[in-house]
């Protein structure tokens, strides 16, 4: 009877784990509508790998250049894991935005570092599932990053 105590106890307590961590999220396509060259990097190194540890897109080219592949968010919960675990997108005029995964939601921020409750990404920022990552300029100038659901 105990057995069967602990094993239902067990099975709650992973099931609320599994319940407040999004699924992977995969970018499948990425959309460059600004008027300059962007590129996006993953960086997440593995335990005992070499230096280096990311993937990137090529220069996405400018109006409306398309990337196209698979790239997960990788998942950063503290700023150790975001030390070693985050996308960098560059849109070549010096704006930078650091994108990472933490729970239940994408997050990110511009300035290279680990916020707790960073913001969300703009458009669909539930994680899991596959994503369309669309980068624009607003009437203002400033970059803005989308997330949409495929």
């Amino acid at each position: 009877m105990l057995t069967k105590i602990i094993s239902i106890a067990v099975l709650a307590i992973l099931s609320c784990g599994v319940a407040v961590a999004g699924g992977v999220t995969n970018i499948k396509e990425i959309v460059n509508n600004t008027a300059m060259t962007v590129e996006v990097k993953k960086y997440d190194v593995k335990a005992g790998a070499a230096a280096g540890g990311f993937e990137t897109t090529n220069e996405i080219p400018a109006n409306g250049g398309i990337w196209s592949g698979e790239m997960w968010v990788p998942w950063a919960d503290d700023a150790n894991d975001f030390a070693e675990k985050h996308m960098e997108v560059k849109v070549y005029r010096g704006t930078a935005f650091w994108i990472w995964q933490s729970g239940e939601y994408l997050r990110y921020n511009d300035r290279n570092r680990f916020i707790a409750n960073a913001r969300r990404v703009t458009g669909e920022p539930k994680s899991g599932g596959e994503r369309r990552m669309v980068i624009s300029m607003n009437k203002d100038g400033k970059v803005i990053v989308e997330f949409q659901k495929m």
